[in-house]
Parts: structure tokens; C-alpha cells; sequence
């Protein structure tokens, strides 16, 4: 399943080594952006992103982007942890244990996660 956010821009927001919190955010206050659209994956093991993405679309994921993941990691991977996403026209992979998109009217530096 294709996931679009047309017209957002998305960074690398923060990311927790404890527990491999990743955090792709949209920050409100944008034209047009009046929440944060945030991306957060948990777990992350693996990932390979931008700082920056003009244009971010969550892809599905194909058997050769599992097959990416378990050679960048050297060990097997479940096709239901590996997210991809198209950013900027390229596509690029992260392999994290769950995944979750929100809408909410959180300060630009206040963190999704307590």
C-alpha cells in the first residue's frame, strides 16, 4: 500500500538509540501545514535516509528490498520489518520493528516520544 504526503516536506527529526526511535517529522507551521505529520518507527535496526525529504511516500515493499535489507544487516530480515519509502524521487529502506503516522499539534521541538 502506497502512502502519500503530497506538498510536505519531511526531515530526520530525532532518532533514541535506547530503544531505536526514529522520527521522520513535517513540522506545522508551513503554508499550509497547520499540524506535524510525524513518522515514527520502532526498533530501527537499519536505515538509509536523508536529512531531508521534499517529497516523501511510504512504498510497498518488494522481495528485493528484503533482500537489500539482509545484506546491509549480514543476517535475515522479515519482510514485515522492512519499510520503504521513496524520498525525492529515491528509494530508500529501513528495517525497524513497527511503524506509526500521526497528525498532532505537538511544539516544533516537543518529542512524540515519552
Amino acid at each position: 500500500m502506497i502512502t502519500s504526503f503530497v506538498g510536505r516536506s519531511f526531515k530526520l527529526w530525532e532518532y533514541k538509540v535506547s530503544h531505536g526511535m526514529l522520527l521522520l517529522r513535517s513540522p506545522k507551521g508551513t503554508p499550509g501545514a497547520k499540524q506535524n505529520i510525524d513518522v515514527m518507527l520502532a526498533g530501527v535496526r537499519y536505515m538509509d535516509l536523508p536529512a531531508t525529504c521534499n517529497s516523501l511516500q511510504m512504498l510497498e515493499t518488494l522481495p528485493a528490498d528484503v533482500e537489500f535489507a539482509k545484506g546491509r544487516l549480514g543476517m535475515a530480515v522479515a519482510s514485515k520489518d522492512v519499510f520503504v519509502f521513496s524520498c525525492n524521487s529515491q528509494r530508500h529502506t529501513v528495517v525497524a520493528v513497527g511503524i506509526k503516522i500521526s497528525e498532532n499539534d505537538l511544539d516544533i521541538f516537543e518529542s512524540p516520544f515519552k
